[in-house]
Order: structure tokens, then C-alpha cells, then sequence
């Protein structure tokens, strides 16, 4: 569960990839399942490479994703991942599951 300024600053970044990017949080497919607004790895660190002249590499990009993910901003959409800058899926923590027990969210 996300501190309070944490989840403040969910808000916020979720509020400003909406308008800046919105096709980036959207619903995907997977193998005939469909994951509800959710996010994909590679997207998020393209987005937060493009976005911040402070990420200079994709490598910084990830790194500031996972702590978010550790922070329980974010989380993968079947809670198996930690970030990768791969084709998975992420998504907002508020966001309920999409997860029946089987594997998914992409590749990896």
C-alpha cells in the first residue's frame, strides 16, 4: 500500500501520461486474455526517456519504474515481475487484477 505522498504522485504521473500519452494505458490482449488498462515495460521507459531530460539512459528509466513498483505505485498485472523494459504488463496498483492464477501479461 502506497504512502500518501506516494500515492499523490501516482496521481499525478498517471494524470500526466493521460494527457500527454494516452495510448500508452489502454486495454491489451495477451494469449485470448485482456488485461484492463494496463501499460507495456518497453512504452514506459520510452515514454520517461522522452518525456524527463533527466533519464538519460534506458537503464535509469527502469530503475526509477521498479522503485515505483517497490513503492506500490505500480505493480505487473499478475504480480510475477519485477520492471523489466520488455513486452509485459503494468499497470496503476489501484487497478484490480486481471489474473485468475494462470501466468500472462506478456512474454518473459
Amino acid at each position: 500500500e502506497p504512502s500518501e505522498s506516494m500515492f499523490h504522485a501516482k496521481e499525478i504521473l498517471r494524470t500526466v501520461i493521460m494527457i500527454q500519452a494516452p495510448h500508452i494505458i489502454r486495454d491489451r490482449k495477451y494469449h485470448l486474455r485482456t488485461y484492463r488498462q494496463c501499460m507495456v515495460g518497453t512504452e514506459m521507459v520510452d515514454w520517461l526517456m522522452q518525456y524527463s531530460a533527466l533519464v538519460l539512459t534506458r537503464v535509469q528509466a527502469v530503475g526509477m519504474w521498479q522503485v515505483l513498483l517497490e513503492e506500490g505505485v505500480i505493480a505487473h498485472v499478475c504480480q510475477e515481475h519485477p520492471f523489466k523494459d520488455k513486452y509485459l504488463f503494468y499497470r496503476f496498483i489501484d487497478s484490480r487484477s486481471d489474473c485468475g492464477g494462470s501466468g500472462g501479461g506478456g512474454s518473459g
